[in-house]
């Protein structure tokens, strides 16, 4: 990297988002769009853990409206849907972070030119075990990959893949030879031609 927030620069990537960080990271693409390939690994630390949206997107629920699993017993249930509103509103935000990264690329007019990855750790799961624990919340969690026009719109895969994976595909994409340590697999031909990966098994510790 020849960028980047560390605890030794100017304010730490815990701080992305929530502190306006992200202004570092929109002079970089001004700096750089059009003139140079450029790598952006956008951390923000979102929605993660501490929860503490803005109102405005706290009132973008209705808390009344929030369905609340068989499982929460009737004592839970009242603190269940706080903090699954709260949760709903930290996606929000994170949602409405990405567009405004994404608007800051199109204005650059380097949308056209970008391949996105989006990908989480752990997913929130509230009552229920998650992270550190074999449950499905804990191991199973999206990932998507869009490049306007080079990569199909729309298409909804249950394919296994791992983040691993995403290693060697940017460098295909990048015309890098992946090396022989590279453990994933290039999903460059399967995102372009929709062809499966034939994976049957993943496995992770």
């Amino acid at each position: 990297f020849t960028h980047g927030l560390s605890q030794e620069s100017i304010r730490p990537f815990r701080e992305f988002v929530r502190n306006d960080a992200q202004t570092e990271l929109f002079s970089f693409i001004d700096e750089h769009a059009g003139k140079a390939p450029m790598f952006i690994w956008w951390a923000p630390l979102m929605p993660h853990t501490p929860h503490n949206p803005p109102e405005n997107f706290l009132r973008m629920f209705d808390p009344q409206s929030i369905p609340i699993p068989d499982y929460i017993s009737v004592e839970n249930r009242e603190e269940f849907i706080k903090r699954e509103h709260l949760s709903l509103a930290m996606e929000a935000w994170t949602d409405d972070e990405i567009g405004k990264l994404r608007n800051k690329i199109k204005e650059r007019g380097e949308d056209q030119n970008t391949l996105y990855v989006f990908i989480i750790d752990n997913g929130w799961s509230n009552g229920l075990p998650a992270k550190g624990s074999v449950f499905e919340k804990g191991t199973s969690t999206p990932a998507f990959f869009t490049w306007p026009g080079q990569i199909p719109e729309g298409l909804h895969r249950k394919d296994l893949m791992s983040s691993l994976d995403i290693y060697p595909t940017l460098l295909s994409y990048g015309g890098v030879e992946a090396p022989d340590s590279a453990e994933g697999m290039d999903l460059r031909e399967h995102l372009e031609k929709q062809t499966p990966l034939r994976r049957k098994s993943l496995f992770g510790a």
